[in-house]
């Protein structure tokens, strides 16, 4: 048993020197802190994409963090982001040369400061999303995947941020 202690006790002490450190230990994992995440900014002609994108990772930390998330720029951390570029295009053709599939394309920003340091704790102004959809063989069958596939697209993007900031070295 003693020697168990001690081999604990030596990695903890080498993970300590190493520099690494979880954004959660600083933040607490967000208990008693506000993340501010306003509406991102849509630079594309893409209807409501950035209000589906914002929402989307308003959950994020909402679910995975003690955060208590906020639209309004007074937080302990404030989120900026934006939508730069979005893009539509078929990947798969039938028989008949109609596109029967496509991919969406997503170009976002996102900047997380610490509002009283005005420290950036994490900057990735382009972060590049896919997903892509099948479009249904007969109308009567058609299903609109587009929306289906810009959901699944915010996920993963909401995912990808709240998952990069816990792993961020404070």
């Amino acid at each position: 048993m003693r020697h168990g202690r001690w081999a604990i006790l030596c990695v903890w002490f080498a993970l300590q020197g190493c520099g690494y450190h979880l954004a959660s230990q600083k933040y607490a994992g967000g208990t008693g802190k506000t993340i501010s995440i306003p509406t991102f900014t849509n630079l594309t002609t893409n209807y409501r994409i950035e209000q589906r994108i914002t929402e989307a990772v308003r959950r994020e930390f909402i679910e995975r963090t003690r955060f208590k998330v906020t639209p309004q720029p007074d937080g302990d951390l404030v989120v900026t982001g934006i939508v730069r570029a979005f893009a539509a295009s078929p990947i798969f053709f039938d028989e008949r040369g109609r596109a029967s599939a496509y991919n969406i394309g997503v170009d976002l920003g996102v900047v997380i400061k610490d509002a009283k340091t005005g420290a950036v704790v994490l900057e990735n102004e382009h972060w590049g999303f896919n997903e892509p959809f099948e479009l249904a063989r007969v109308s009567e069958d058609f299903v609109p995947e587009d929306s289906a596939a810009m959901e699944r697209l915010a996920r993963r993007f909401a995912s990808a941020v709240v998952a990069s900031l816990l792993q961020t070295n404070p």
